[in-house]
C-alpha cells in the first residue's frame, strides 16, 4: 500500500471500520475498506478527491439527513404545541387529566426554549403569538440550506 501522507484505519471485526484518521493535507488514500489487511476496490480510492468524496457520502450526507428529519419532527411538536394551547384555552381538553398534563408539559418544555428568544424579540401583539410561525419558517429555511449542502457534498 502506497499512501501519500498518513492514513490510520481501525477495523472492529467483520470488516467494519471503527475509526478513520486522515493526515497529510488529506492526501491519504483510503484503500483498506473491507476486511482486515485486504485491499478492496483499489481503483475507487485512487485519488484523494474520491477518498474525500467517499467520506462525505458515507458520514456527512447521512448526518445531514438525520438533522433534517429531526427538524421535521420538531416542526410537528411545535404544531402540536399550538393546537394543544388552543384546546386548553377554549377548555376543550381537561388539563387535570394526568396524561394531558404530561403531554402538555413535555411539549411546552421542548418548544419553549426555541420560542422564548423569538417572543422576546417580537413586539407584543396582545393575545396573538406569531412566534411558532416564525420558528417554523426559520426551521424550513435551515432545512433548505442543509438539503442544498447535502446535494453539493453528495
Amino acid at each position: 500500500m502506497a499512501f501519500q501522507g498518513r492514513c490510520h484505519i481501525s477495523l472492529m471485526g467483520a470488516g467494519r471500520i471503527s475509526t478513520i484518521t486522515l493526515a497529510g493535507d488529506n492526501q491519504a488514500y483510503l484503500r483498506a475498506l473491507v476486511g482486515a489487511g485486504r485491499l478492496a476496490y483499489p481503483d475507487l480510492f485512487s485519488s484523494p478527491e474520491t477518498a474525500r468524496k467517499l467520506i462525505m457520502d458515507v458520514i456527512l450526507v447521512p448526518l445531514i439527513g438525520l438533522v433534517v428529519n429531526l427538524l421535521d419532527l420538531f416542526q410537528i411538536v411545535i404544531i402540536c404545541s399550538v393546537v394543544l394551547s388552543w384546546l386548553t384555552a377554549f377548555n376543550v381538553i381537561n388539563t387535570q387529566n394526568r396524561f394531558v398534563y404530561l403531554v402538555g408539559d413535555f411539549v411546552h418544555r421542548v418548544t419553549d426554549r426555541a420560542l422564548r428568544p423569538i417572543r422576546n424579540f417580537m413586539p407584543n401583539l396582545g393575545g396573538l403569538d406569531l412566534s411558532p410561525v416564525i420558528l417554523i419558517l426559520l426551521i424550513y429555511a435551515a432545512q433548505e440550506a442543509l438539503v442544498r449542502l447535502a446535494f453539493r457534498l453528495g
